[in-house]
């Protein structure tokens, strides 16, 4: 003799099984290419390229970079990182005057780390990460993303 909540619970229990196959068979089908970003080149810097098109600080040190281009999009992208002795403070209100005397806008925001500098001018982009050290005795991390 069949028992009906033992029957209903196993049905159930095949139901749920099915559904989940189903949703993992979706998840594991691969994205579509035109959505997917990939990066087709990639250049390791060994110090800050002449071409960057921001400046950087007085003394400021380079730590590490590289560009790269993706499926995406035309443009290349550049990550830099450097460090400064200088206060954030000092750092942004050199980098919103130097940028906007070089015809970029920007736009400040504050993150949970330090302030990030939003930059445009004509078809670049640039945002500016301004981050302070852990101890009094760390130099502040600036690092650079641009999209030119």
């Amino acid at each position: 003799m069949l028992n009906p909540s033992r029957s209903l619970a196993a049905f159930s229990l095949a139901l749920a099984l099915a559904q989940t196959s189903s949703i993992m068979a979706q998840a594991q089908q691969p994205s579509s290419p035109s959505r997917t970003m990939m990066q087709t080149t990639h250049k390791q810097y060994t110090g800050v390229p002449g071409n960057l098109g921001v400046p950087l600080p007085p003394n400021a040190k380079f730590v590490t970079g590289y560009e790269a281009k993706y499926t995406t999009s035309q443009r290349i992208t550049a990550f830099i990182r450097v460090t400064s002795e200088q206060t954030p403070t000092n750092l942004i209100s050199w980098y919103e005057n130097s940028l906007r005397a070089m015809s970029w806008e920007v736009k400040p925001r504050k993150t949970p780390k330090g302030t990030m500098l939003v930059c445009n001018k004509e078809s670049q982009t640039a945002m500016v990460n301004i981050v302070q050290g852990q101890t009094a005795q760390d130099p502040t991390t600036i690092m650079l993303t641009i999209e030119r």
